[in-house]
């Protein structure tokens, strides 16, 4: 892990804090930080992520689908953040 917490003290109403999601583990994990730290009060905005679907099959992607179904379900105070590109070209696509 590289993260460090001491940046968390720093973080304010014009940060942006955004989670990448690739299983349940990653989101619960996500939702619970999001929960213990504050965040949605402290940031102006928690984004929550999906990995795309690796074009090589070196990792599978997150449905963009169900993780707005997690975030639903469990009333989060998250936007979902989707990378359009990749759904406009193709993933593997690079500079656009």
């Amino acid at each position: 892990d590289t993260f460090d917490p001491a940046n968390l003290d720093a973080v304010d109403r014009k940060d942006e804090i955004k989670f990448v999601i690739s299983s349940r583990r990653d989101y619960e994990f996500a939702r619970d930080f999001t929960a213990r730290h504050g965040l949605a009060e402290r940031v102006h905005q928690v984004i929550f992520s999906p990995v795309v679907n690796d074009p090589e099959g070196s990792w599978p992607g997150m449905s963009a689908r169900e993780l707005s179904e997690w975030i639903l379900t469990d009333g989060l105070p998250v936007r979902l953040g989707l990378q359009l590109h990749k759904f406009i070209w193709d993933p593997a696509m690079r500079g656009v």
